[in-house]
């Protein structure tokens, strides 16, 4: 997901108390119906209370990884980690990102689809084998006839990035919570071999190496490393846990987001 720069040109609107509703042509129905009423009599009511904003209220940015194909690898270098298909986060393949997964990944499973940038459709999911069998999709590759699979294990992680030391901007990590510093939240989706190497690492450190303790109760070193699969080179993600967070940050990611 190219950095866009767009300069914003100011519209130039006429002043409505400098138009002289007897200078316009037409007849009366093509006068402004504002003209000569107080201002603010036209503009509508403002209650004054709004509903409490939960998480659905807002659009969680994305992380991505840019590989050789794609949008992405027009601007970005391969490799490296940019954040909702802005803002660059590292330099080189390999610079490591510090984070911590907020709450146990989301599996689900994917309609797998050869990449086409024309194809805007987005991918059918399903949250069982059955229900994406039912769709004629499967999982296992013909290795007989070397058929891949029609469909992909896939995994949404929302994720909080400490901003990098060495990134000078502050654009997109506005959030400050005590223990961490600056940071970003981020929606992170894996499918196929970013499944394999990032999701399953995060689920079996929930099952062996958190000994009852939440799950972001850990800071995770995620990089990228170049792995050949299939024939391809590509990039993948690779996580691993670099150290306990102290309680007062657990205490400030269990208060800001809500957490159990």
């Amino acid at each position: 997901m190219t950095k866009k720069k767009e300069d914003e040109t100011a519209e130039q609107t006429p002043v409505v108390d400098e138009v002289n509703p007897l200078d316009t042509p037409g007849d009366a129905s093509d006068l402004p119906a504002t003209w000569e009423k107080p201002e603010g009599e036209n503009l509508p009511a403002i209650r004054g209370e709004s509903a409490p904003l939960d998480r659905e209220d807002f659009v969680t940015p994305k992380l991505h990884l840019v590989q050789k194909t794609g949008d992405l690898s027009v601007k970005f270098t391969l490799g490296t980690w940019v954040l909702n298909k802005e803002i660059s986060l590292t330099k080189e393949m390999g610079d490591p990102l510090q984070v911590v997964v907020l709450e146990h990944p989301h599996k689900f499973f994917m309609e797998h689809r050869v990449f086409d940038p024309a194809n805007t459709t987005p991918a059918r999911t399903f949250n069982t084998v059955e229900e994406l069998e039912a769709e004629g999709l499967t999982l296992n590759w013909d290795n007989k006839s070397n058929i891949r699979a029609t469909a992909d294990r896939a995994a949404r992680v929302l994720l909080l990035i400490l901003k990098p030391a060495d990134l000078e901007s502050e654009n997109g990590f506005g959030m400050t919570l005590d223990g961490i510093g600056n940071c970003a939240l981020v929606s992170w989706l894996l499918v196929n071999t970013a499944y394999k190497t990032a999701a399953k690492r995060i689920f079996t450190a929930e099952k062996l190496d958190l000994n009852g303790k939440p799950v972001y109760s850990l800071l995770w070193t995620l990089k990228s490393v170049p792995m050949k699969v299939g024939g391809y080179n590509i990039v993948a993600p690779q996580i691993a846990p670099e150290k306990r967070l102290a309680d007062e940050a657990q205490a400030a990611l269990q208060k800001a987001f809500s957490l159990a």
